[in-house]
């Protein structure tokens, strides 16, 4: 049975989530024999999902208002996917702001992606509310083969039940929690547009 709920810009999708798989990129061999292989930076795409009317579930509901609240206004739009027979559940926050170009403001990006996980999971993993697993998804904005601006993948963690249970929410910090988390993610590059296919969710994470 599959669910979801519509709220203002907040939309609930109960079907199958899990980990996000990740995909690399093999390097290109440099022409110089005196240097080694240049390596391409490792993108991935986020996941989407299409809304499903008359949402019914209380879980449902519940998650979506603790993720929404999460964040708060630090994101733009929040949406939710929760696999009820799993208890896994994925939510992806898309935020706004300017495009990261210098190192400064790459590593800026990356201390936000890692924050806004941080505030996802200590809330979730807190709300006593049944899961498994949780998957938070950072999008914000990039740059596409045609130079305009596009949301895309900021960055990921995936944290099962037995890992959330060993971290200590209320002392750990965004920077600490993030080297306990089974898997994770950060874009290396903001001005490049990922070409590379979305490889279908696994049934779990796949530990670091």
């Amino acid at each position: 049975m599959r669910h979801a709920l519509r709220r203002g810009p907040v939309v609930l999708l109960m079907t199958v989530a899990g980990a996000l798989a990740l995909v690399g990129c093999a390097g290109s061999a440099s022409n110089s024999a005196n240097t080694g292989p240049t390596p391409t930076p490792v993108l991935e795409k986020v996941p989407t999902a299409t809304p499903i009317a008359t949402p019914s579930d209380p879980t449902g509901q519940k998650l979506l208002q603790a993720a929404r609240g999460a964040v708060g206004s630090a994101a733009s739009l929040v949406e939710a996917t929760y696999d009820v027979r799993a208890q896994s559940l994925t939510v992806t926050v898309t935020i706004s702001g300017d495009l990261p170009l210098t190192e400064t403001q790459v590593d800026a990006a990356h201390a936000r992606t890692k924050a806004l996980c941080f505030q996802e999971l200590s809330g979730l993993w807190a709300s006593g509310l049944s899961l498994r697993q949780t998957t938070v998804v950072i999008v914000g904005p990039t740059k596409d083969e045609y130079n305009a601006i596009i949301n895309q993948l900021y960055g990921y963690a995936v944290v099962n039940e037995s890992t959330a249970r060993s971290v200590s929410w209320a002392s750990a910090t965004p920077e600490s929690a993030w080297s306990a988390y089974d898997k994770t993610y950060l874009r290396p590059e903001f001005d490049l547009f990922d070409e590379i296919p979305y490889a279908p969710p696994a049934a779990t994470a796949t530990p670091k």
